[in-house]
């Protein structure tokens, strides 16, 4: 996926998750940096920068149980072939939802995974 193909507002987004199933939303115009805890209380954050942001309608795109479903960018006719990263984790600010999606290209980066490229 290239940042370029993404619209902000416009695109398309859908994951299959294991307490939500299959759900589609809209691609939230900003990228965003969130911190997490582990628990409450506990004064150790990780931080994840670069990631997206899905706003949630009056249906969940995202709930616990669902946390590393694969999220793609979702053409007008339903397929999907592009992976926009992996969902996890909900925000909540001024009472509206959003799921929080770590970046594909981050995670390739961090785990230093080699795709091969297509050779004609």
């Amino acid at each position: 996926m290239k940042e370029e193909e993404l619209e902000y507002g416009k695109t398309l987004v859908t994951k299959t998750g294991g307490f939500t199933g299959t759900t589609t939303r809209i691609l939230n115009d900003n990228i965003i940096q969130f911190d997490m805890s582990e628990d409450v209380g506990t004064s150790i954050f990780y931080v994840f920068k670069n990631c997206y942001e899905i706003l949630d309608d009056k249906h969940q795109f995202f709930e616990i149980g669902d946390s590393g479903s694969g999220v793609f960018l979702c053409q007008e006719n339903g397929r999907t072939n592009k992976a926009l990263g992996i969902g996890m984790a909900i925000g909540t600010n001024e009472s509206k939802n959003s799921t929080f999606v770590c970046n594909i290209k981050e995670i390739v980066k961090t785990f230093n995974i080699d795709i091969p490229q297509k050779q004609d």
